[in-house]
This record gives C-alpha cells, sequence and structure tokens, in this order.
C-alpha cells in the first residue's frame, strides 16, 4: 500500500513540474469585435500651455488652442511600451525626423512613427521617439532636445483628452462614411448610427 501511494505521488509530482505553461490567449470584447489591438481615440493636450496636437492633410504637425477633427488622435500599441499616433480625419501617422522634427505620414515607418509612452506621476504623458530618443513637443528644436538634460518642457506634456468638440458627432459621421480605415474597424449598425 505504501509503495502505491508513494508511486501515485511521484507520478503526481511529475505531472505537476512537467506541465507546459501557456499565455491564455488574447480575449475581450474588442478582439470579438475585430478590433484587434485596443485603440485609444484621445486629443493631446499640452494643458500648460493650452494647445492640441493637430496633424493636417498637408503633413504639418502643429498645436491649435481648439479641438477639431484633426486634433482627434488613435493611440495605438505598436511594441511593448511604443504606440503609433495617428490623426484620424487625417489618416496620417504622427512621425519624426532625426533632427527631432515632427511631421506626418500616411504609411507607417516604424523607425520614425513609434514613440515610448510614459506616464509621469503628475498624470501628463510623454512620448519620446523611440529610436531618435527625442521628445514630442510642441515647441522649438531647442525645446525638443531640452528633454534630454534639462526636464522636460511643457509643450512635450501631454494630456490625452476625451473629445469635447461641440462638431465631433458630425465629424464621427463624416469619419465613418468617408475615411477607410474608420471603416474598416468600426461596424456601421443601426445603433452607431442613431447614436449619431
Amino acid at each position: 500500500m505504501t509503495l502505491a501511494v508513494t508511486a501515485v505521488c511521484m507520478v503526481s509530482v511529475f505531472f505537476a513540474v512537467g506541465v507546459v505553461c501557456l499565455p491564455l490567449p488574447d480575449s475581450g470584447p474588442h478582439l470579438a469585435n475585430g478590433w484587434g489591438q485596443t485603440v485609444r481615440l484621445r486629443h493631446l493636450y499640452a494643458a500648460k500651455h493650452g494647445l492640441h496636437l493637430l496633424i493636417n492633410d498637408n503633413g504639418k504637425v502643429h498645436g491649435s488652442p481648439e479641438q477639431s477633427s484633426y486634433s482627434l488622435v488613435e493611440i495605438r500599441p505598436v511594441d511593448t511600451g511604443c504606440v503609433a499616433i495617428k490623426g484620424v480625419a487625417a489618416s496620417q501617422y504622427l512621425c519624426m525626423e532625426g533632427n527631432g522634427r515632427l511631421y506626418a505620414s500616411k504609411t507607417y515607418m516604424k523607425d520614425d512613427c513609434s514613440f515610448k509612452e510614459n506616464i509621469l506621476p503628475d498624470g501628463y504623458n510623454i512620448y519620446v521617439s523611440d529610436k531618435h530618443g527625442t521628445l514630442v513637443s510642441l515647441g522649438g528644436s531647442r525645446q525638443r532636445l531640452q528633454g534630454r538634460d534639462r526636464g522636460i518642457p511643457a509643450l512635450s506634456q501631454f494630456l490625452p483628452r476625451v473629445s469635447f468638440y461641440y462638431g465631433f458627432g458630425i465629424t464621427w459621421k463624416w469619419l465613418l462614411q468617408n475615411n477607410t480605415d474608420v471603416k474598416a474597424r468600426f461596424d456601421l449598425s443601426s445603433a452607431v448610427i442613431k447614436c449619431l
């Protein structure tokens, strides 16, 4: 009897140690609806100066005191700790040249369009180019480079804000009807149309 109990215990230990642990598959309502990764729709607001990051159709990136359809961005994870930022209305990615100058591109390029997202203790977010190590900033070139050695400039600290843009419902409806990227991600069901 003791031999049988010992054998069963040894087999149990063998199977307990020999089990391969696999991660759970990704799950959640965003995957069940075909959305893939979690995407945040936000306005990046440099509150200390009252400017929203704006991505125009012409590829220019600058600040605006007002929320608009061009200040609404998608923040999408592309790697651990890294995100891509895409202007929804312009359908262009925020990118950075080697000298820190911001521009927009219709195509995502990992080297220029990936940013490390860091949340500061005061709730602000900063975005640092993964390749160039330079801060995303609405200020000039000196301010972009200042973050490397003198602290974080105010125009590089963003609050990701939910939209309060008055024309957002109209803009959202327009995006659902006219923007192929948005159409591909969202179902134009009657529930969505009723909300608009």
